[in-house]
């Protein structure tokens, strides 16, 4: 892949489609992804949503799967890049992670896009958005980080459950997991619609919901992209 000099470049004209070409490589071996016994014709980008996150480029991207027969399916796929020697690193110890090497022009090495659940200054920048609560409007989309029971902003220390999963958690030190649905649907994720029923109930014998991500796309019903419960050591 290959970036003029910006990560916002590498989603746009030709580094678009050399994007989404090494995307589908990347995605379809994913344990998340849903539909591996259907035949792939294609996957493009949706949406491409920035989040501002201090000190890091983040985007929240919704990847569009097309297959020979049957409904289509959206994925949620946050991305950040990463300089040589993390990108490396990351290539032998957490390559379910790297996306690819992306060239960049003035630079002699290549950085590294990776899922943005992996990286703990991304993860950090999440956590933030979540606790206050935040509204990010791009591309056509409004991303919502809505507080339910409450979450204390206090900075935490991000953890990734490592092994791969259907979708994707991280806890954060003590204070909540966050589980980020990747299969992107119209309408609230059974997780969320029971989670805020109970919590709101005062139901006390489940974690307590504490927020959701949701996406409003044109046309659509609000979709689940996480939920976040208090944390229960077990």
């Amino acid at each position: 892949m290959h970036s003029q000099g910006s990560f916002e470049a590498l989603f746009a004209g030709a580094a678009r489609a050399e994007l989404e070409a090494r995307l589908r490589a990347y995605i379809e071996p994913r344990r998340w992804f849903r539909s591996k016994a259907r035949t792939v014709v294609a996957m493009r980008l949706d949406h491409v949503i920035p989040l501002p996150v201090e000190g890091k480029e983040v985007a929240l991207t919704v990847v569009a799967v097309e297959f020979q027969e049957g409904p289509g399916e959206a994925y949620v796929l946050p991305l950040t890049w990463v300089r040589g020697d993390a990108g490396e690193h990351l290539v032998h110890t957490r390559p379910h992670l790297v996306v690819g090497a992306v060239t960049v022009e003035g630079e002699e090495r290549p950085r590294w896009l990776i899922d943005a659940l992996g990286e703990r200054h991304a993860l950090e920048g999440l956590f933030a958005l979540v606790a206050r609560g935040a509204v990010v409007e791009a591309d056509g989309c409004v991303l919502r980080f809505r507080l339910v029971g409450g979450l204390d902003p206090t900075p935490v220390e991000p953890r990734p459950i490592e092994s791969e999963q259907s979708n994707t958690s991280i806890v954060y030190g003590d204070a909540c997991i966050l589980k980020v649905v990747r299969k992107l649907e119209d309408g609230a994720a059974p997780d969320l619609e029971m989670g805020e029923f109970l919590t709101r109930a005062g139901y006390a014998s489940t974690p307590r919901l504490l927020a959701a991500i949701e996406l409003v796309r044109s046309g659509g019903e609000p979709g689940t992209v996480g939920v976040a419960h208090a944390f229960v050591p077990n």
